[in-house]
This record gives structure tokens, sequence and C-alpha cells, in this order.
């Protein structure tokens, strides 16, 4: 109705891309159902190599096996993190797909939210994960350094910019850099005082912005914030 009207520029399609919330995810029938889909494509379609990972050897169908209710350090759970994180991209997708396919013109774009391990098992956001997947569809990509850090800590975060900044240029997309002030880089927090938030926030989108000149990635800007405003001023 409105794609034509002077008014719109575009749509912001989901703000802060995740679930939200632990009561916004869902352990339906038609969801277990789903999740048991997702395990049978994960494990190749052998209940045996399923059984290995999550140490339940008397697995013999894949319907055996249910979500996660309680969040534990066990593959069971690992396993159901990652199903609704996938399933919340496919939801960012399929908003996609259903307004471009009535307006071919104007921008669709969303605010991510960047996750650390914490979040995401609540929430089932993680623009890490989901970068390559919705950069074709999308005009530019952000991440949260300090989300970064949890993600494949075994990789340096420069491996994981560079992967990054190589994504949105195969997709010629732009990328956000967006330093809060809760969430700093662990390794760049510890350089400060406790008290002081602002440094480590700065230091950390300093480093940040080296290491993408360095790759020759110039399409990108930087957002600072904090809950308490006056300290962004300053």
């Amino acid at each position: 109705r409105y794609k034509s009207h002077p008014g719109l520029y575009g749509y912001d399609i989901w703000n802060e891309s995740s679930y939200h919330s632990p009561q916004n995810l869902c352990w339906c029938p038609a969801t277990d159902a789903a999740f048991q889909e997702w395990l049978r494509r994960k494990y190749g379609g052998d209940v045996r190599k399923l059984s290995l990972a999550w140490k339940r050897y008397s697995f013999t169908d894949f319907k055996e096996a249910h979500l996660a209710r309680r969040l534990e350090l066990y593959p069971d759970t690992m396993d159901r993190i990652y199903f609704h994180t996938d399933n919340a991209i496919e939801h960012m997708k399929w908003r996609y797909d259903t307004i471009r396919a009535a307006d071919p013109k104007n921008p669709i774009t969303s605010h991510g939210n960047g996750k650390s391990f914490s979040d995401m098992t609540k929430c089932a956001g993680d623009d890490y994960r989901a970068a390559e997947i919705v950069a074709p569809h999308v005009d530019k990509i952000r991440y949260n350094p300090g989300h970064l850090y949890h993600h494949e800590r075994e990789k340096p975060w420069q491996e994981k910019v560079r992967y990054l900044a190589q994504v949105a240029a195969d997709n010629d997309c732009a990328m956000r850099v967006g330093v809060n002030c809760g969430s700093v880089d662990p390794a760049v927090k510890d350089r400060y005082a406790h008290d002081d938030s602002i440094s480590p926030m700065l230091d950390s989108a300093w480093e940040h912005c080296r290491a993408l000149d360095e790759l020759g990635f110039t399409r990108y800007c930087v957002s600072l914030k904090d809950s308490d405003p006056q300290k962004v001023i300053e």
C-alpha cells in the first residue's frame, strides 16, 4: 500500500534482531519436531553421530532427541542454542523476502544485536554467525567488539574482523562497528581502572578502526554507546 508514498524511505524489519527474552522462545511439539529435523541435517542423518555427540548412547531415532529446557553446558544445550539462532536467522530472511517481494525498490534494514554467549542462550541473537547469510540481502552489517570476543575464542579477534570485512566486501556491504560501554573486549577493559568505562570503549574503537584500515576496508562507521548520556557527550 505505501511502497510509493513520498513519506516512505524504507523498512526497519527487526529492532535488535533476536528473541530478546527466554519467554519468546518456543518448545511446542512443532518446534521440537523442527529441532529434530535440524539435528538430522547437522549429523548427516546418522543417529549414531548424535548419540556420540550428546553422550546418549541409547538413541535409535532422532525423534528421541528433544529441546533442552535447562541451561547447561552440555552438547544438547549447545545444539538447542544453535537451533534457535538458525531459526532467528531464517525468521529474519523471511521478513526480508516478504517485503522485498512486494517492494523491490526501497531500502530494508534491521538494527542488529550482537550477542555474548550468555545472551545467545536466552535470546538466540548472533550477528557474527548471521553475517554470511544476511549480507547478500542488506546494505550494511554490524558487529560489537565485546561480543566478538566470545565467538570462536581460539581465534585472534583480528582474524574474526578479517572474516567479517571479507563478507562485507564480497556482498558490497558497509559495516558498523558498534562499541558499547557495557560490553567491551575484556582484554581491553583489563588495561584500565575498574571505574573507567570510557577509555576502554575508545581504545577498543581505535583498535578496530586500525584493523579495518590495515585490511583496506574503508566502508565502515563507528557507534559509541553508554547508558549514561552524559558520558557519551563528554
